[in-house]
């Protein structure tokens, strides 16, 4: 609404390309500087994303766009990227956002798809905490492995361990704990 009104809709294509531009070089720069940290949901990577979404679905016909539906991908995206409750903080910018033009357009269209978001962001919050949940799992099977690990090779090197079963035993913990923290890696 902002933007079709003001004296930025008529840049609003060179407003979109000055971004990807933008995005391009941040990607290229962290790239550069550590690859693992490139799309780990950062602020910068965050507003860009929603930015360039939002600045396409305005340029292509708002609701009526036939790109709307890059919003529902966004609210996933930020429901694993941030925290699950992101997914309803964008929810409710977005209504905010688009609210001004579904009142002045068919109410019955722009409110289906409106609703839509609204049906699909619990849906959206529930796996961003099942993502959360396992991530903090695969941290705590990792750790635990760890400790099983050094636990059974200060055992194993320990004089007092006389007995070669004992030994083997103490070789196959760690074997296995070695490949429990690989697997929870993966």
């Amino acid at each position: 609404f902002l933007i079709n009104n003001s004296a930025l809709s008529e840049g609003n294509s060179y407003f979109l390309a000055v971004l990807v531009i933008f995005c391009i070089i941040y990607i290229t720069i962290m790239r550069r500087k550590n690859p693992a940290k490139l799309f780990s949901g950062s602020a910068p990577e965050v507003f860009g994303l929603t930015a360039l979404v939002l600045l396409i679905i305005t340029s292509t016909g708002s609701l009526n766009s036939s790109v709307f539906f890059f919003l529902y991908f966004l609210l996933f995206g930020l429901a694993f990227l941030a925290t699950p409750t992101a997914s309803f903080v964008f929810l409710l910018g977005i209504i905010i956002f688009f609210l001004p033009e579904a009142m002045q357009a068919d109410l019955l269209s722009s409110f289906i798809k409106l609703g839509s978001l609204l049906l699909i962001a619990p849906i959206a919050y529930f796996f961003g905490l099942e993502f959360e949940r396992r991530g903090k799992m695969s941290d705590k099977i990792e750790a635990k492995t760890e400790e099983i690990i050094t636990e059974a090779q200060s055992l194993r090197e320990d004089p007092a361990l006389q007995n070669k079963d004992e030994a083997d035993a103490l070789a196959t913990i760690i074997e296995e704990a070695e490949s429990l923290k690989k697997d929870s890696e993966d």
